[in-house]
C-alpha cells in the first residue's frame, strides 16, 4: 500500500485521532502523544517515522496544520494520470471527517466548521510518502471555487467528544445497499452542519 498525507485547514488539533482506517495528527505531534494514542503498535511506529523524517516540512512549510495519513493501492503516477482516482481519494478522506462534523460542529455556529482535507487556500493537494518515510512528490489538483464558510474553524485541542455507536456506523466495513444509502444521508447531514439555521438542516433531512 502507498502512503499519502493531506493537510487540513481550519482546525486546531493537539492529539492523535484515528478516523477509521486513517490517522489525523498535528504536524508538531510529540512522541509522547503518539505513544498515548489509541493507534496500533505498527501504526504508532509508522506515524513516528513519518513525523521524524518530515519535521521541517510540518513545522516550517505548512506550519500549524494537522494532517490526515491514509493509504491507497494506487501509486503517485497512477493518481497523477487519472483525475478520477485523485477525486475519489479526496472524497473518501473528506467523508472520514463526518464523525467530527456531527459531534463537534454546532448548528448555530457555522463559523466553527472544519476544513476539507487536501484543500489549501483553494488548491487541492496530495503528498506522497516515500519508502524511507519522507515526503516525495505531490499532486496539485484543480482549483476549488466553493470553499466552506469562512470563520474561526474548529478547536479539537481541548476536548474530544466520543460516541462509540456513531463511530461504528461511520467507519463500518459494510458495503450493502442499505448501509450505503444510510451512510450517504449521514454524509449529506454532515455537509449541511454549516447551514445557518438548525431548521434548515432539519428541513433538508426531512426532505430526503
Amino acid at each position: 500500500m502507498n502512503l499519502y498525507i493531506l493537510p487540513v485547514q481550519r482546525v486546531l488539533l493537539e492529539y492523535v485521532l484515528k478516523l477509521g482506517d486513517m490517522i489525523f495528527f498535528p504536524g508538531d505531534v510529540s512522541n509522547e502523544a503518539i505513544e498515548y494514542s489509541n493507534l496500533l503498535d505498527d501504526e504508532k511506529e509508522k506515524l513516528r517515522l513519518i513525523v521524524e523524517h518530515n519535521r521541517s516540512f510540518f513545522t516550517e512549510q505548512l506550519t500549524g496544520l494537522p494532517f490526515l495519513l491514509l493509504s491507497s493501492k494506487y501509486d503517485i503516477s497512477e493518481i497523477n494520470n487519472d483525475i478520477t482516482i485523485f477525486e475519489k481519494i479526496l472524497n473518501d478522506a473528506n467523508r472520514r471527517f463526518d464523525y467530527i462534523r456531527i459531534l463537534e460542529c454546532p448548528f448555530n455556529r457555522p463559523e466553527y466548521t472544519i476544513g476539507i482535507p487536501g484543500l489549501i487556500d483553494g488548491k487541492r493537494r496530495l503528498f506522497s510518502i516515500n519508502d524511507d518515510y519522507s515526503i516525495g512528490a505531490y499532486i496539485n489538483g484543480e482549483e476549488e471555487f466553493y470553499l466552506m464558510q469562512k470563520g474561526i474553524g474548529l478547536d479539537l485541542g481541548v476536548t474530544e467528544n466520543n460516541d462509540t455507536r456513531l463511530y461504528r456506523v461511520i467507519y463500518s466495513h459494510r458495503n450493502d445497499e442499505v448501509y450505503n444509502l444510510y451512510r450517504r444521508y449521514i454524509a449529506r447531514h454532515a455537509r449541511h452542519c454549516r447551514l445557518l439555521m438548525r431548521q434548515d438542516v432539519l428541513f433538508f433531512c426531512f426532505q430526503k
